[in-house]
C-alpha cells in the first residue's frame, strides 16, 4: 500500500473527490467532509482554549466559512490541513 501524508491512496482520492463535489455545491459531500474532520478539529481547538462552547463555535465558523467560500478556495493536498490552518 502506498502511503501519502498518513492516509492510504484510496482515502486521499475519496477526500479529493468529496472536495470537488463540495466546490460544485454538493451539500451531502460537505456533510461527509464535516463528519470526517469535525472531531479532530474540535480536539485541536479545545486543547488550546479549554472552553467547550467556544471551541465548538470556532469549529462551526471554520466550516461555515469553508462552505460559503468554497468557490474561491484552492486545496491541492489535504482538506484537513486547509481547515486546520483556518483555526
Amino acid at each position: 500500500m502506498t502511503v501519502i501524508f498518513g492516509a492510504n491512496v484510496s482515502n486521499t482520492i475519496d477526500h479529493k473527490q468529496l472536495w470537488l463535489r463540495v466546490k460544485e455545491g454538493d451539500k451531502s459531500a460537505f456533510d461527509r467532509l464535516y463528519d470526517l474532520h469535525v472531531q479532530a478539529l474540535f480536539a485541536v481547538v479545545h486543547r488550546h482554549i479549554d472552553n467547550r462552547a467556544d471551541a465548538e463555535d470556532i469549529v462551526q465558523e471554520v466550516f461555515l466559512d469553508f462552505w460559503e467560500q468554497k468557490e474561491q478556495i484552492t486545496i491541492e493536498r489535504s482538506v484537513f490541513k486547509y481547515l486546520y490552518r483556518k483555526i
